[in-house]
């Protein structure tokens, strides 16, 4: 690779907070019974997203990330919003609540558009948080922030989230109790303080961990449970 090394494992989230080399005998039974298999759509390779947990309502990959140039495969079918059967109560984000400054939330969602060169660079103070857009599994795709100036903005799902979790100069470090988890939520706003009720954990598209985790353990078909996070798609051995 580009540092010279014959690997290419990081020790953060980048590898998914690889924690190193414990020995789970069912992770390396897992792996060796499935070392080749993989999930195509239309005769090519799937890019098959998985999250944490989706809290009940799936998402599409074409309102996450980009879908022009070089990015149409967010565009295939099998990782677009369905509803599905959901199994991920178990997660310890299947609901989650967050409490926030009004100030200090203005601030993130401000300083992420000028990062980002979005409009909400403008913003003033959040008078109000509403949801202009669902997908098919009634999960929101787009949001509208109106401020005290009386301006409005409309900004994506996964852009509000980032944007909530935005580093300020200044501001104390999000915690476990006051970070936004997911790009499914709801926002109310009184007096000084918002309070942030959401589904889930990650972005929701493709996979989710922690349903796939409650299926195997009723008894579910590795097969079967894959191929109805990826409708439409093949699992075939490449090697």
């Amino acid at each position: 690779n580009s540092q010279g090394r014959d690997f290419d494992l990081e020790s953060t989230t980048a590898d998914q907070a690889y924690n190193g080399g414990a020995h789970l005998p069912v992770a390396v039974k897992a792996v060796s019974e499935t070392q080749g298999v993989v999930i195509t759509w239309q005769g090519r390779l799937l890019r098959a997203y998985y999250s944490s947990t989706c809290g009940g309502r799936t998402a599409s990959a074409a309102d996450i990330w980009p879908t022009g140039p070089g990015y149409e495969f967010n565009l295939d079918q099998p990782i677009q919003a369905h509803h599905r059967q959901s199994a991920c109560e178990i997660s310890p984000r299947y609901r989650w609540e967050a409490v926030r400054d009004r100030v200090e939330l203005s601030k993130r969602v401000k300083e992420w558009g000028r990062a980002n060169a979005h409009a909400v660079a403008k913003l003033g103070l959040i008078n109000l948080v509403s949801i202009t857009n669902y997908n098919v599994d009634g999960r929101p795709t787009v949001y509208l922030i109106a401020d005290d100036q009386k301006k409005t903005y409309s900004i994506k799902c996964e852009e509000l989230r980032q944007a909530c979790n935005q580093t300020v100069a200044g501001l104390p470090e999000l915690t476990k109790e006051t970070r936004v988890w997911s790009s499914d939520f709801e926002i109310e706003v009184r007096g000084a303080k918002m309070t942030i009720r959401g589904r889930g954990f990650g972005h929701g598209v493709g996979m989710c961990q922690y349903c796939t985790k409650a299926m195997a353990d009723r008894g579910g078909n590795w097969r079967e449970i894959v191929l109805g996070f990826y409708p439409g798609t093949k699992l075939e051995r490449a090697y």
